[in-house]
């Protein structure tokens, strides 16, 4: 874990350095990984946290953070309220954006594609895996709709955990995993006096295209 010198050390490092066709790998998901796990190392708070936008039945886009939780495929994995709003949108509209940044180094991965559910076993596993507590809160919450008040859905949560006694609940049916199939991946590095680096990956018959944008 870094201190705070130590970001701003490894920022400048990194500002300094770029990025450059020649230096990254021909999957965009290797170099995402690594950029993911230098964040985590670095001990950044929610250093997986990721922003996804989607757009409704009537095209007013929506945005929000998600926690990244993995990969299936290439494919960007997060799990949710399939009848929040962005499941309702993504059921209308498969399409996607999602945004990773780490603005302590100057670094942001921007992703876009379509956006499938993943397999019921791949979300059930998932679920078990997370606290009691937790997946009380996924079975109880009737995410994005209206509530009178705070109590309402603490009463609710009381009332299931003390029906279960000490067992855990099964995943709900509306909740479960989503993942977005990358169909373009944008690197961009911050560099000195606003010339920044933007590498954008492209999918491709067989592989990706690689381009570097202007800042």
């Amino acid at each position: 874990m870094l201190d705070a010198n130590a970001i701003i050390s490894a920022r400048e490092k990194l500002m300094k350095e770029g990025i450059s066709e020649t230096g990254v790998p021909e999957n965009p998901m290797d170099l995402l990984n690594s950029w993911l796990a230098y964040a985590i190392n670095a001990g950044l708070h929610n250093a997986n946290a990721m922003a996804v936008a989607t757009v409704n039945a009537l095209s007013a886009p929506s945005l929000r953070t998600v926690l990244l939780r993995g990969q299936i495929d290439e494919g960007l994995v997060f799990y949710t309220n399939y009848e929040s709003a962005k499941g309702r949108d993504l059921e209308s509209n498969e399409n996607a954006a999602a945004l990773i940044g780490w603005l302590d180094f100057e670094r942001q991965i921007r992703v876009t594609g379509p956006v499938e559910v993943t397999d019921a076993v791949i979300s059930d596993r998932y679920f078990s895996s997370r606290p009691r507590e937790s997946q009380i809160s996924a079975t109880v919450s009737r995410q994005s709709q209206p509530i009178a008040h705070r109590e309402e859905i603490e009463s609710a949560w009381q009332e299931l955990d003390k029906k279960l006694g000490d067992a855990s609940p099964p995943r709900p049916s509306h909740w479960g995993g989503y993942f977005l199939r990358p169909q373009k991946v944008e690197f961009w590095q911050g560099r000195p006096h606003r010339l920044h680096d933007r590498l954008l990956y492209t999918r491709a018959e067989s592989g990706w295209d690689l381009t570097r944008l202007s800042p």
